[in-house]
């Protein structure tokens, strides 16, 4: 199906682990089920025991329209990305109504972005790990990254929540 897979770029740099940011838009994944499972098999048999992580768009109409079954039955973890602001907008508002999501007074928090997701999520029986953009673990697992330390993706929360909007 014209998939070509370039772990040895990875794996000659050091990598143990990779995440696969699955977004239906432009620049992402384009492929149907049968092409995910094909990626799956082909990525596998290169590196078995890799740590693998499918990133996605955690609103509920976004993951319908990813072949996520295909991609959980390869990966070890699924990582919703909460921390975009954007997701309280007027537009999404009104899809997260028509998905039968409504928020509560606080309106569209990280906790509810993943409280929705997790709805959809639980029928893969993976770990969740929330991406965030605050609160995450610097070089040699210390509490603090600076700008410019690798870290780890492991943030929980946005900057107008932190990790207690995280429940």
């Amino acid at each position: 199906a014209g998939i070509e897979i370039r772990w040895n770029r990875f794996a000659d740099a050091g990598a143990r682990s990779l995440f696969l940011d699955l977004e239906a838009h432009a620049g992402f994944w384009v492929g149907t089920g049968d092409d995910a499972a094909e990626y799956g098999e082909r990525l596998r048999a290169l590196q078995p025991s890799a740590r693998l992580s499918t990133s996605i768009d955690p609103r509920p109409w976004e993951i319908d329209r990813i072949p996520l079954a295909e991609f959980a039955a390869f990966t070890d973890e699924i990582s919703p990305q909460v921390y975009w602001g954007m997701f309280g907008s007027k537009a999404n508002l009104v899809k997260y109504a028509l998905a039968g999501e409504i928020p509560e007074e606080a309106g569209v928090t990280p906790t509810f972005v993943l409280a929705s997701a997790m709805r959809k999520l639980e029928a893969f029986r993976l770990p969740v790990h929330p991406i965030g953009e605050v609160n995450r673990k610097g070089p040699n697992n210390t509490l603090t990254a600076g700008p410019d330390d690798p870290g780890s993706p492991w943030a929980i929360g946005s900057k107008d929540g932190g990790h207690d909007a995280i429940h």
